[in-house]
């Protein structure tokens, strides 16, 4: 068979960093090559019996299966890419100058330090503003809970001493009420009611009525003097005439009171 010629260093180097492109962007590709078929002996085969790529033999005569065929990679130059182009020393060079543009485009497209600086220092403000805001207010509903503290403190002294002015007052009302009740029964121990005289009965007829009255109960003339101080009848609105009274009304006249 035929022997593979021999590649010299120099073009060894382009030719195994064009293989490393490559199965860094095609690795299922990379993968399936590494799966070589079974060696097959060729011995007794013709040239024309083997169909496709030529086999390849070391040099101490071993065969290898043929090379797989090589796909474009996205990244080199078409020139670069198939079988039939050979790799020169400016290929390579073609080739790293494309690495290090797609290298230095991809750097380009990152933030530089002075821009994480700006971005940092940005978030920053914002933050410290935030916070300064919050500050505020939070020191503005701290001075009006405290405003409302003592608010609330001075309204309990206040409602503590009107509950005790209230209990000091109400012992004093007490007082005043039994008081009045004591004096006005006082009052009412020499006074008369009587009931029963007419209420035609007015004036000082009503006096003499009343004195005719008390001297008939005590014995006396008729005529008899008796010191009254005061003889009325009791307050409230007069009986209509007798004309529109009912019976019952007539039964009933204002009661009379005197004071001897």
């Amino acid at each position: 068979g035929r022997r593979r010629p021999q590649v010299t260093e120099e073009r060894r180097g382009p030719e195994i960093s064009h293989y490393f492109l490559r199965q860094q962007q095609i690795p299922s590709l990379a993968r399936q090559s590494k799966m070589a078929p079974p060696r097959v002996s060729t011995a007794g085969a013709t040239p024309s019996s083997k169909k496709g790529a030529p086999a390849t033999t070391s040099a101490a005569g071993e065969d290898f299966p043929p090379l797989p065929h090589r796909v474009p990679s996205p990244i080199v130059s078409p020139a670069l890419t198939t079988a039939d182009t050979p790799l020169h020393p400016e290929n390579a060079d073609d080739l790293g100058g494309l690495v290090e543009s797609s290298l230095r485009d991809i750097v380009s497209g990152l933030p530089t330090k002075q821009d994480l600086n700006a971005m940092a220092t940005s978030i920053v403000n914002a933050l410290t503003k935030e916070l300064h805001d919050l500050k505020q207010q939070v020191d503005i509903v701290e001075e009006r809970v405290t405003t409302i503290e003592a608010s609330q403190s001075t309204t309990e002294a206040r409602l503590t001493t009107l509950e005790s002015e209230y209990g000091a007052f109400r012992r004093h009302l007490v007082d005043v009420q039994l008081r009045l009740d004591d004096g006005e029964n006082r009052n009412r121990r020499n006074n008369l009611r009587l009931r029963g005289i007419p209420e035609a009965t007015m004036g000082p007829d009503l006096r003499s009525t009343v004195v005719a009255i008390l001297n008939q109960v005590l014995g006396k003339p008729p005529t008899a003097d008796l010191e009254l101080d005061r003889v009325h009848r009791i307050p409230g609105p007069r009986p209509p005439p007798s004309a529109q009274r009912s019976s019952s009304e007539l039964d009933s006249p204002r009661d009379v009171l005197c004071r001897i």
